[in-house]
């Protein structure tokens, strides 16, 4: 007598696929019927998905029609606006299965279902990972369905900067496709990091007029620009007449929506360096930004020495003023006091026409500024100095706050010079405020008669 084993619970109980012998077809059904492996079945998934394909190179005519139709009524389900769910173990055999002869590819039938691929969250991806699945006038019916579904990023990354889209008619449209299905970091990403560094891209006539349109409807068009322009915009390939054109409309972007951090981002990033500083629009660019951000051309453009010894910066830097005037202690004044501190700009050929120009128009505020940056080591024993700080005490700069801005260690005005400076001014010494101290007045006065 043999031994047995009784279960009460017939439900229980189910069959475990891999151990059974079974077809491609019966695989698919099972698919089809929504039996799918757990998480923690993924061995067993892959063991008998290996185990279905050394079977599928010889399945019949008849077993592959069947498969096919299995197949294709999945992908009309899915082209159904109610379609739940989505059987990527199927679509991925499919996809595996080899091709029978011309027009008989398991693509064929996918490139028919193109609503089926923009729904789905999975045929995307996985016809990206078949072989040559972008050649021909099928890869571009399916390119055009796969860059308007979930795979669409994947495919701005990959597909659009990979292979030959960019010479075939449609493909800018599939670039337009990608940047308004994807999410504006995914797009700027896109367009940044992969297609704007491909030169088959750059030379498009409609890329200037595509990306700008894309950057101005950005949420928040700096951050996009900060995000794209670094590693994209200041390469050789975009020193061109191309690269001139998209400037020249993001400028006008930027100003039409009178967008003062975009107008700093695009000259901190592009404009102001020296890359750019060649090229023919470059200034006028500059000049036409400038009044959104002076602040920008100040820091980001006049302080580099590259740019000081263009003639074409004193007409920048007198722009700049004429903004302070009406504006006086704004971030353009001070910031633009600071680039004094540079010998360079005193020295260039306007150099003490701007400055002259600068004390009289900065605020209160900047005098201040002003004085530390002429104060600045680098300028030695220069005795021009001392005519523009007697400007700015003229300016209201008051004797006290002149001496202490000057008494700071380790420059070049030393004691005997900042006396010599006030006895030019008729001043033996700054005028001791009422709340100054008389012990500091005894060392003080005690101080210059040693000087003497």
């Amino acid at each position: 007598a043999g031994n047995y084993v009784v279960f009460w619970n017939k439900k229980a109980l189910s069959v475990v696929p891999e151990s059974l012998n079974m077809t491609p077809l019966g695989y698919f059904q099972m698919l089809a019927d929504g039996k799918v492996f757990e998480k923690g079945d993924r061995g067993i998934a892959e063991k008998l998905s290996r185990r279905i394909g050394n079977k599928m190179h010889s399945i019949g005519s008849a077993e592959y029609a069947a498969i096919e139709g299995i197949v294709k009524t999945a992908l009309e389900k899915a082209t159904s606006s109610q379609f739940i769910g989505d059987p990527e173990a199927m679509f991925q055999a499919w996809l595996k299965l080899p091709a029978r002869g011309v027009g008989s590819s398991p693509l064929d039938l996918v490139a028919q279902y193109p609503l089926a691929i923009k729904r789905s969250e999975s045929l995307g991806h996985l016809i990206q990972h078949t072989p040559n699945w972008h050649q021909g006038e099928r890869g571009m019916k399916l390119a055009e369905a796969i860059s308007q579904s979930p795979s669409a990023g994947e495919f701005g990354r990959n597909g659009l900067a990979t292979f030959d889209f960019a010479k075939r008619a449609g493909g800018v449209q599939l670039l337009r496709n990608v940047l308004t299905t994807v999410s504006q970091y995914e797009g700027t990403e896109v367009l940044g990091s992969y297609v704007l560094r491909r030169p088959e891209w750059v030379a498009l006539p409609a890329i200037p007029d595509l990306v700008s349109n894309f950057l101005a409807e950005c949420s928040g068009m700096s951050a996009a620009l900060a995000q794209m322009l670094p590693e994209t915009f200041n390469r050789p390939l975009w020193q061109n007449a191309q690269g001139e054109r998209l400037l020249s409309l993001l400028c006008d972007k930027i100003i039409a929506a009178h967008d003062e951090q975009a107008a700093s981002t695009l000259i901190l990033y592009v404009l102001g360096g020296e890359s750019w500083m060649s090229q023919p629009g470059t200034f006028r660019q500059i000049e036409q930004l400038l009044p959104l951000s002076p602040e920008g051309v100040a820091v980001h453009v006049l302080r580099h020495d590259y740019w000081i010894r263009d003639p074409r910066s004193a007409d920048l830097m007198s722009q700049i003023l004429d903004f302070i005037s009406k504006n006086p202690d704004s971030r353009a004044d001070k910031f633009t006091a600071k680039l004094w501190s540079d010998p360079e700009w005193l020295n260039s050929p306007r150099g003490v026409e701007l400055l002259e120009k600068h004390i009289r128009v900065a605020g209160d505020q900047t005098l201040d500024g002003l004085a530390f940056a002429l104060r600045d080591y680098r300028y030695g024993l220069d005795s021009r100095i001392d005519g523009f700080l007697g400007k700015l005490m003229d300016r209201g700069m008051s004797e006290d706050r002149m001496w202490s801005m000057l008494s700071v260690p380790g420059g070049s005005w030393d004691g005997r010079r900042q006396s010599a400076f006030f006895e030019r001014r008729r001043l033996a010494a700054p005028p001791h405020s009422a709340k100054c101290p008389t012990a500091i007045q005894t060392i003080l006065q005690s101080l210059r008669n040693v000087l003497r």
